[in-house]
This record gives C-alpha cells, structure tokens and sequence, in this order.
C-alpha cells in the first residue's frame, strides 16, 4: 500500500509492520499532516478444493493438469469481492469442470501459507463418482483432468498441494 486510501498521501514504506497510519509526509512546501487513518492488510485468499472420487471401494482425489505450466495441482481459485468461502470454492468448482455442486456442500478443511504470504484455505467437496468427474469439461486454465488414486499418484506442481493430500490422506486413516 503506497498511498493512504482516505487522503491520497504517499504511506511511509519503511517497514512491513500492520496497521499502517497515515501520519503526514515531507512535500516541496514543507511538512503536510497526515489524517490519522489507521489501515490494514488486506487479505486476498486463494481457496483450495479437495474433490474425493470414487470407484466401487477406491478413494482418490481429483486433480487438473494446468494449462500455464503442465504440472498436476488440485483445483483453486480466487475469492470474488462480497463472495463467502463457501460460494467461491462451489464457483470455481463450476467454472472449472462444468460440474455444479450446491452452495452448501464446502467444508473448511484447513489453512496454510504459500512462500508468498498469501492465505490458502482449503475446502472439501463431497464425493463424486468416477463417471460424473469423467463428465468435467476442460476450460482455458486446465489441459486435462485425473484423479489422485493415492497420496503419490501424480507429482502435484505445488508443494503446499502436495502437503494438502498427504493431510488429507492421514485424516482418512
């Protein structure tokens, strides 16, 4: 956050440390105060889905090959301005496999940080047999789709996915 949202002037940038106050900034003229708006971090979560198939007593989880750089990885997405977990996890869902899910059927499963500093929350889905998740519909984002049949089927792309099934892989246990 460069400049302060209530009054427009430049932030102090000397520090990441949260809340950030607006106190004033030197200008050609001299000193112009700040307003004292106090701001915080935003908080942009990615939602991460945990989607359970099934075939007769197998349990894996689905999985996408990604269009920007060919790696397996679960399906994720972003949280849209007044949008609520639930809903984002059931629209990305959507939008990605063409499969519609009801807006209550996302769980909190847990939460994790990528080596970035962004939120991941992951939510599970409940399970979808084998032959409906072989109805999903490839969008631009996704090459094709699979399904993990144990914790080290597929060499996910993303380490934090990776953790995810093995958790969740230790939860069924």
């Amino acid at each position: 956050m460069t400049h302060c949202i209530n009054c427009g002037l430049l932030m102090p940038q000397s520090d990441d440390l949260w809340p950030k106050k607006c106190t004033g900034q030197e200008t050609s003229a001299g000193w112009q105060e700040g307003c004292l708006h106090e701001m915080w971090e935003r908080i942009n979560p990615i939602i991460t889905i945990l989607q359970p198939v099934f075939e007769g007593d197998h349990l894996g989880l689905a999985v996408a090959r990604r269009a920007d750089n060919g790696g397996w990885a679960l399906l994720a997405g972003h949280v849209n301005p007044r949008e609520t977990l639930e809903e984002a996890v059931v629209r990305e869902f959507g939008e990605e496999t063409g499969i519609e899910r009801q807006p209550g059927a996302a769980r909190y499963f847990m939460s994790q940080y990528n080596p970035h500093g962004a939120l991941l929350l992951c939510f599970t889905l409940p399970p979808i047999e084998l032959r409906e998740w072989q109805k999903a519909r490839l969008c631009e984002e996704n090459l094709e789709f699979g399904v993990m049949w144990s914790r080290r089927d597929k060499p996910l792309c993303f380490p934090l996915h990776q953790e995810l099934v093995e958790t969740y892989y230790d939860a069924l246990i």
